[in-house]
């Protein structure tokens, strides 16, 4: 459990119940051991400190730990790595498993969370941990979301200050119905009522133009930072950037719930796909016609799975290869996998009948491409062949274009 209190809207307590033969707790998926305090046992006896860890006094049943949240109109903090801290304007707080949660031992499997904020609490989802491959925990919780939208069993709520742009409170009423639609494509069980958040943040001071975003399980953040060139100040670029990368990070929410394995390239390719796919069908041709541009070209450059291997051994710069060559990759499997004319229906179905591709070698081209072809009629395209692996195309082609 993790709980604030409103009368102490900076300060965090954690608790946990420790299983029998837990001797070590230590901070989730990519955390900070520095953000943690005075961890404790619930009895009072300090937990031992590790290198990045705590050992927990004998006998000891449940851990107890702080956390210093920031304020964030005070602190303003980059989106895309957000930390807990709490909106005194807006009236809500945002916790991040990085700064916020601790797990029993090196290898706790799974956990679930109970946030409670001024006598408001709620689960979310049970997080699989320390998986990689799953998003993170971001929560945000508040009496007075200042929008809430409703698709079926979707909710979501908006927290802080949104841009003042014509139709973006529309938003998150489309993307509560796409993330419905996306969930049962998928085949993933509706289950109880889900609540989302989308939370703006203040950007960081000096923080570059654009549009900045993480998804969580239960909530995405972003921030817009406007450009200083009057071209790229139309309302159309706008809503683009804002709309392709909210249901990029929505693809993300959803996917999770597969609890598939994927590598960078296909998680983050398929994210692009899909919500290329939602804009087309969601933005205006003004709106649309601006941020596909963007996709049309790209120069010569490695297929996606020796792109994956250079991201691997860490040249981070490759993973701009996931988010376009990607999108060409899958739009060629659409096409293959469209009997009736439905787009991404068929990708989706794929999806859906291979459980997120569970028992598919994802670093094995012919594996990939035979589950693919399993799904359609004939041969994949060999432009797909050629996207996906060097050994697959005859000619390295200079460029593509589509």
């Amino acid at each position: 459990m993790i709980t604030v209190d409103a009368d102490a809207p900076l300060a965090l307590r954690g608790s946990m119940l420790l299983q029998a033969g837990d001797t070590t707790v230590w901070p989730a998926r990519h955390g900070d051991a520095g953000a943690f305090s005075n961890v404790r046992c619930a009895d009072g006896r300090p937990a031992g400190t590790l290198q990045s860890g705590w050992q927990v006094p004998q006998g000891c049943q449940q851990i107890e730990w702080d956390v210093r949240i920031v304020d964030l109109d005070v602190a303003p903090t980059d989106a895309t790595v957000p930390q807990s801290g709490h909106d005194p304007r807006h009236g809500f707080w945002l916790i991040a498993e990085a700064s916020a949660l601790l797990r029993r031992s090196d290898q706790s499997a799974a956990v679930g969370v109970r946030i409670c904020a001024s006598g408001d609490c709620r689960d979310s989802t049970p997080l699989v941990l320390p998986s990689d491959h799953q998003p993170p925990l971001y929560a945000a919780i508040g009496r007075s979301p200042r929008l809430v939208a409703q698709h079926d069993a979707m909710t979501i709520g908006v927290h802080g200050e949104q841009p003042e742009l014509a139709g973006i409170d529309e938003f998150p009423h489309i993307l509560a119905e796409t993330m419905a639609r996306w969930g049962c494509e998928f085949g993933i069980p509706p289950g109880r009522h889900k609540a989302y958040d989308w939370v703006w943040l203040a950007p960081a001071p000096d923080q570059p133009p654009g549009f900045y975003a993480s998804a969580g399980f239960d909530t995405f953040v972003s921030q817009l930072v406007i450009p200083e060139h009057a071209e790229d100040k139309t309302p159309a670029r706008f809503r683009s950037i804002i709309w392709t990368g909210a249901a990029h990070e929505a693809f993300h929410s959803v996917s999770g719930r597969l609890a598939a394995e994927w590598p960078a390239w296909v998680n983050e390719s398929l994210a692009s796909y899909f919500a290329l796919e939602s804009a087309r069908q969601r933005l205006d041709a003004a709106d649309f016609a601006w941020i596909d541009r963007q996709y049309a070209l790209y120069p010569d450059v490695p297929p996606l799975l020796e792109a994956q291997r250079r991201y691997d051994a860490g040249d981070s710069s490759q993973s701009q290869h996931f988010y376009v060559v990607g999108v060409h990759f899958w739009r060629t499997v659409a096409g293959f996998l469209d009997r009736d004319g439905t787009g991404q229906a068929g990708l989706a179905g794929l999806i859906r009948q291979s459980e997120g591709f569970a028992h598919v070698d994802l670093t094995d081209p012919v594996a990939l491409i035979r589950s693919i072809e399993r799904g359609g009629s004939g041969e994949l395209p060999p432009g797909a062949r050629c996207l996906l692996d060097a050994g697959l195309c005859p000619d390295s082609p200079e460029g593509h274009a589509e």
